[in-house]
């Protein structure tokens, strides 16, 4: 077996024309040098110098395997720059795909420590729905995605999930609304002008559980498809509707909203997901983010906000 050092030698034993200059030059001693030119002698049994007096001539042999083992060197130098540039960022792209509720409450933070650290990598950033997101990523149109994840949708094979948190469902009202302050049950809820969530929003189908987790019905409703339009209208005293804890959390600071306090209502919350093609993965990139990812989000909660969660898998 020959090795890389060895070759070394060898070419630097050709390139300064003695033994001597060699080892000086690779500050190690001429018998060793004299050693690993003779392993590989006795490797492809053949002389590679013609040793007269003072000088050494290269064989015809000796030749040859010095062209190849200079080009494997060189070889191996470029490598060793294009893993500094991958490992140093100084050049790169990710493609990124994330839902709403993400890229609005989760990703700039990320994204700001991101850059930070990583100035050189050029970041696109897609919105989609968990659906969309996942077809994007089996075509292999985005790298890694973030989301919160919508019932009813099952996990597909193709894709990797890792559950990076959880993140409270709550009611919120005005502070002046009715029930604001008070304890009070479920069914009290729906008696009152309810600010709803059309089809198509991840909170539609989980306020569409609460309801038939406590066999409930709605009498009085706005449906809207922007969460932003909902809380606006919550702000304003016309209604009551469900959030993330996380969403509401410069709105409850502001004490512009509250979150209301309903009875035998607990562990209400959903998991946010980061996503990646199960075959394809990830590149260096994709991974140095999805660390970020697992590092920042179980710390971004406002009193109990996002918690650490499990992987399914």
């Amino acid at each position: 077996m020959i090795t890389l050092f060895q070759l070394f030698s060898f070419c630097t034993v050709v390139e300064e024309g003695s033994f001597r200059s060699a080892a000086e030059k690779m500050y190690i001693s001429q018998p060793s040098v004299s050693q690993h030119i003779s392993n590989l002698e006795k490797y492809f049994n053949v002389s590679l110098f013609d040793r007269q007096k003072r000088k050494i001539r290269v064989t015809p042999e000796g030749r040859l395997l010095y062209d190849v083992a200079r080009e494997i060197l060189e070889r191996l130098d470029q490598v060793k720059e294009q893993i500094t540039e991958i490992r140093s960022f100084s050049h790169g792209n990710i493609s990124l795909g994330c839902s709403n509720y993400a890229g609005k409450y989760i990703l700039p933070p990320i994204i700001s420590e991101y850059m930070e650290t990583f100035p050189g990598v050029r970041i696109s950033i897609h919105t989609g729905t968990w659906s969309d997101l996942v077809s994007a990523l089996k075509r292999n149109e985005i790298e890694l995605a973030l989301a919160e994840r919508e019932l009813r949708l099952n996990f597909d094979t193709n894709v990797r999930f890792h559950c990076i948190g959880q993140d409270d469902l709550v009611f919120i009202s005005s502070p002046e609304h009715p029930l604001a302050g008070e304890r009070f049950p479920a069914e009290l809820l729906v008696e009152n002008m309810v600010i709803n969530y059309s089809y198509g929003s991840f909170l539609s189908t989980y306020f569409e559980d609460f309801l038939l987790q406590h066999q409930l019905k709605t009498s009085r409703t706005i449906d809207v498809d922007n969460f932003e339009i909902a809380k606006d209208l919550v702000i304003k005293g016309i209604g009551i509707s469900l959030a993330s804890r996380l969403s509401i959390k410069h709105e409850l600071e502001e004490n512009t909203l509250t979150i209301l306090d309903i009875e035998d209502v607990k562990d209400f919350n959903f998991e946010i997901f980061a996503m990646y093609h199960t075959t394809l993965g990830l590149s260096y990139a994709g991974w140095e983010l999805l660390k970020l990812f697992q590092k920042i989000i179980p710390c971004m909660s406002s009193s109990r906000g996002i918690d650490p969660s499990g992987n399914p898998g």
